[in-house]
């Protein structure tokens, strides 16, 4: 079996084991430790590919054991000094590296940490969101990138996760973990212009002018970034501010179309679903931040916001579904919606989009690979 075959195996499984779980806990406010066992089947499904794949499958997995293997030779501090990656980051290596120097033990346990996260956000919206359609949109669309990008993965996940506090109105605690993942990435920092939100209800038309107002702050932000704050944030940032970007094109709009069938639906949705506008909001964020990284090379940054596809459109379907004149475009919109996601999924994991390489995919696990 290829490694390609083995990661969309992998992918439809572990979202038809989270519909599983899904559906059988529906109706459950508590739940048992038992009714987690499909959810968990889920996570092990992209665990195994993730974590126990050979490095050199992702696109910096030897820069990432090269560190790894000096951290457990000369400490953190000596990696530290060096400005080659952020402190947070070095100190899971430092940890890691106190009972093994193997560097596999090292991508399980950032694999298990990055899903992890990402697993607890979801259930956030267990019962808003279509499980099935959730999990396959982060499997073919996000999934790809924790093979490739391991710091940004991680970051990602505690961001998205750290979403909970925010909307519940514990700003401090959001706060926390958006520092700590800005301890991995950098990047993480430009979630805390959130903070100029009211801490009111998310849903009020008073918060279109905030709204607007982080739109446009955004922009601004990466320019202050890239000319203070790159420069001292270490040598793996200096090409962001190198590099510009070559402009705009039709693919820095892809997102527009989701983002405009979701706004159709929003004013409804959002009677039901108190977060529904919000995540629209950062969704629609993703495509301001991927305009301006035409101009300003800082366009990872996206990825914090492209990862709420995985609550705009599966809710959108799940709410549909409960409306007997909607049913009939749900059905119509599933198969684009999985369409679209293969056909992203075919352009990320494509040899010429430089993070994961799945023709050389090994597992270190079970026998599968292409040089196996």
């Amino acid at each position: 079996m290829s490694g390609l075959t083995f990661y969309y195996i992998s992918v439809v499984l572990a979202a038809i084991f989270a519909f599983i779980f899904q559906r059988k806990t529906l109706s459950k406010s508590k739940l048992k430790i038992t009714d987690y066992l499909p959810l968990i089947l889920s996570f092990a499904c992209l665990l195994i590919p993730l974590g126990f794949r050979s490095y050199g499958t992702g696109v910096d997995d030897w820069t990432y054991r090269n560190i790894f293997e000096n951290v457990h030779e000369n400490g953190m501090l000596s990696e530290l000094q060096k400005g080659v990656l952020e402190p947070g980051f070095l100190l899971i290596y430092q940890i890691i590296s106190l009972f093994t120097g193997d560097f596999q033990v090292a991508l399980v346990v950032i694999a298990f940490l990055s899903l992890g996260f990402f697993y607890l956000g979801m259930l956030n919206e267990r019962k808003s969101a279509n499980y099935f359609l959730a999990f396959l949109l982060f499997g073919l669309m996000i999934y790809p990138y924790y093979f490739g990008i391991l710091r940004l993965a991680l970051t990602m996940s505690i961001a998205f996760y750290a979403i909970k506090f925010f909307l519940s109105g514990n700003r401090k605690i959001f706060n926390l973990f958006i520092l700590l993942a800005a301890s991995i990435h950098y990047s993480a920092i430009i979630l805390l212009l959130l903070n100029f939100l009211p801490k009111d209800k998310l849903i009020d038309k008073k918060l279109r002018k905030y709204y607007i107002a982080i739109l446009v702050a955004m922009p601004i932000a990466f320019m202050i970034i890239g000319e203070y704050i790159i420069p001292i944030a270490g040598e793996r940032y200096l090409h962001y501010t190198n590099e510009t970007g070559n402009g705009l094109s039709i693919g820095d709009f892809d997102k527009l179309p989701i983002i405009v069938l979701c706004a159709m639906f929003v004013k409804g949705i959002s009677k039901k679903n108190k977060n529904y506008q919000f995540y629209v909001f950062m969704y629609a964020l993703a495509l301001v931040v991927s305009i301006s990284a035409a101009f300003i090379d800082f366009g990872r940054a996206q990825w914090y916001f492209n990862i709420y596809i995985c609550y705009v459109l599966p809710i959108l379907i799940q709410e549909n579904f409960k409306i007997k004149q909607s049913k009939v475009l749900s059905y119509v919109l599933i198969p684009l919606i999985i369409l679209y996601g293969i056909l992203y999924s075919a352009t990320i994991t494509s040899e010429k989009a430089n993070i994961v390489y799945f023709d050389k995919y090994e597992n270190t696990l079970i026998n599968i690979g292409d040089n196996s």
